[in-house]
């Protein structure tokens, strides 16, 4: 793995309220298109499209301005030594990281954080984040508007 750029801490505020930002135009995104009347199905792709095509393009940032702003990058230097200090500690925490990576920073955080361009996992792993997210948005959806 490259030796990549600190990230300040503006830099990460700047991610921070960028994924936050995504997070809440998704669920009004989901909200809008399901007052709408269209199929979860049909959002589901919708997403996951969107989705795809923003994990490309933080890969894209990631690898061409050699920033690592979503700190998987640090993460998996960091784990990695754990892993030659205290070997079964560090496979746990790489596994917990991976769950967490699944569910919240998604394809772009995992790719990052395991060193791949695999676009089969970028696709898997984007399709099974926007399948539990769609399914989170549409169920507070229905909780607050009925």
């Amino acid at each position: 793995m490259k030796k990549g750029k600190l990230l300040t801490g503006g830099s990460f505020l700047t991610f921070m309220v960028l994924e936050y930002g995504l997070a809440i135009m998704t669920q009004i995104i989901v909200g809008t298109l399901m007052y709408a009347g269209l199929d979860w199905k049909l959002i589901f792709v919708l997403l996951w499209a969107g989705n795809i095509i923003l994990s490309r393009s933080i890969i894209f940032a990631n690898d061409k301005l050699d920033v690592d702003f979503t700190l998987m990058g640090g993460l998996k230097k960091m784990t990695d030594r754990l892993v030659e200090k205290v070997f079964i500690i560090g496979i746990v925490i790489k596994v917990l990281i991976t769950l967490v990576v699944v569910w919240w920073e998604g394809a772009a955080g995992f790719l990052i954080f395991w060193n791949t361009k695999s676009k089969v996992i970028l696709i898997l792993i984007s399709g099974l984040q926007m399948l539990i997210w769609t399914r989170i948005y549409m169920l507070a959806y229905q909780v607050i508007v009925k």
